[in-house]
């Protein structure tokens, strides 16, 4: 009897045992599945920016943000760079495109859609830079653009401004810069160029063999005699004419872009001068929070575009 009791119980824990281990197999597998790595990696980026934003002494907080590394390729494989964070499969130009309009859009909720200062307070002005994704081509996307080494960023910022932002019901340009345009040339239409030398710009090329970043950035929020200084000098920029910083963006081809540690009371254009005109680069705005933004945009690593931003201080961790 004493051994049949026992051979009934060790029967009993090898049936809870397999079960145990089925169930698992299957968590695991619902992990992989749901992608649960990447959301989270948002999520604590997320998290650490609302948390800083909130503490009475923001200085001891520190911002658990990295920079991500993303292949975009047609074959899943990448011969850019080794070991990406992600390898992200397209075959449509329409893909492509929505694989940097979601980075995008990832990048401006992680760091609080511009109603969290996570920059804190200081007498002196800075920039803070946030560098979201670093963005790699593998030479299989040029077959998706038939051949060609570049794209159109107007092509990007025709389905910006097309399509909705997934799970949210409004388009990625309301989303991103808080404005609705009618279509991509509306964005050229609505921001007059305002230096002398610029009468008039259009959309760049990115070029598939480079890396691109996806990029944003704020002002930090200064004590009341840092904004009054801020201010008079701002003040004293417009009334002189002098609303762009000017530097070497190549070869022979000055950058211009809008001022980022002035205050801006509307959008603005980032302008990148080119032979004849200029190119468009992003869009600086002041947010709900107040304080000054540059909206997210894709820019070119290792650029003079880039340098010219001047990012005081970067908190993402490559």
């Amino acid at each position: 009897m004493l051994k049949r009791k026992q051979a009934a119980l060790t029967t009993r824990q090898i049936v809870i045992l397999t079960i145990l281990i089925i169930s698992f197999i299957i968590i695991l597998f619902l992990i992989f599945r749901l992608n649960v790595p990447e959301t989270t990696v948002k999520e604590i980026c997320h998290n650490s920016v609302i948390l800083k934003g909130k503490s009475l002494f923001p200085a001891g907080v520190s911002l658990d943000c990295h920079t991500e590394y993303i292949c975009i390729s047609k074959t899943n494989k990448c011969d850019k760079i080794d070991n990406p964070d992600e390898i992200i499969v397209v075959e449509e130009k329409e893909e492509v495109y929505k694989v940097i309009a979601d980075k995008m859009a990832d990048c401006w909720w992680m760091f609080g859609e511009g109603t969290i200062n996570y920059a804190g307070s200081e007498k002196v002005p800075d920039f803070y830079c946030s560098i979201c994704n670093q963005i790699y081509f593998d030479s299989s996307v040029k077959e998706i653009f038939d051949g060609s080494d570049t794209f159109s960023q107007k092509k990007l910022y025709d389905y910006i401004v097309a399509n909705k932002v997934p799970g949210k019901d409004i388009e990625y340009d309301e989303y991103l810069y808080g404005l609705n345009f009618s279509d991509s040339n509306q964005i050229l239409e609505l921001f007059e160029p305002e230096p002398e030398n610029v009468d008039s710009f259009e959309f760049m090329d990115i070029n598939l063999d480079r890396a691109h970043l996806i990029i944003m950035g704020m002002t930090n929020d200064v004590s009341t005699l840092g904004w009054v200084v801020t201010g008079a000098i701002a003040t004293a920029a417009v009334a002189a004419g002098v609303v762009a910083i000017v530097a070497s963006a190549g070869s022979a081809s000055p950058i211009v872009i809008a001022a980022v540690g002035a205050i801006l009371t509307s959008s603005k254009a980032i302008l990148i001068a080119a032979a004849g005109g200029a190119v468009f680069g992003g869009i600086t705005s002041v947010a709900f929070s107040g304080l000054e933004y540059l909206r997210p945009i894709i820019i070119e690593k290792d650029s003079k575009a880039f340098n010219t931003i001047e990012c005081d201080h970067i908190v993402t961790l490559s």
